[in-house]
């Protein structure tokens, strides 16, 4: 990565990183803007830098999570977020679960953690947090074909389709 790609992916991340501006930037500024945090924290771990890579982490996974919200629809612009504090919510998940035995610990696994991983903590807490709604945001999420799949009329299961299979079975 040349300095113009860092210097344009830091000032992304300035842009975001402000609190008031969060929800009015794009869901792929948020992505570069945690990924520019991400590629800090790495510097910043491997020059020994233990606890600015722990925050570093720590807005790479904030940023990760707005724009995952926003991908999703779950924050809108100018609306107020009402989410959990993703940094603590990780670092809880990880002493719980037993990853770490220590506050110290999972900061070490947080400054190496996957965005795939911290993605599913964040979404396990998520349905943990709001089980109604994250039930509703999955039905929505479903395909128009595997509805068709589930209908009771019309559906795999359906006697109609088993009519249809005994008929194409030839008996």
């Amino acid at each position: 990565m040349d300095s113009k790609e860092l210097r344009g992916l830091s000032e992304a991340y300035s842009e975001v990183y402000s609190p008031e501006q969060i929800d009015e930037v794009s869901a792929d500024l948020a992505l570069k803007a945690s990924k520019a945090a991400d590629v800090q924290r790495g510097k910043m771990a491997a020059a020994g830098d233990k606890e600015g890579a722990a925050g570093k982490a720590a807005q790479a996974s904030r940023l990760y999570k707005a724009q995952a919200d926003r991908r999703l629809g779950r924050v809108t612009p100018g609306k107020a977020n009402e989410e959990l504090d993703i940094f603590d919510a990780i670092l809880e998940y990880l002493v719980a679960e037993g990853y770490a035995a220590t506050n110290k610990e999972a900061l070490a696994i947080m400054s190496n953690m996957s965005e795939e991983w911290r993605s599913e903590i964040i979404e396990s807490q998520y349905a943990r947090e709001n089980p109604e709604k994250y039930e509703r945001e999955q039905a929505k999420a479903k395909s128009k074909k595997q509805k068709a799949m589930e209908d009771p009329h019309t559906g795999i299961n359906s006697p109609a389709f088993e009519k249809f299979m005994r008929q194409q079975m030839g008996r």
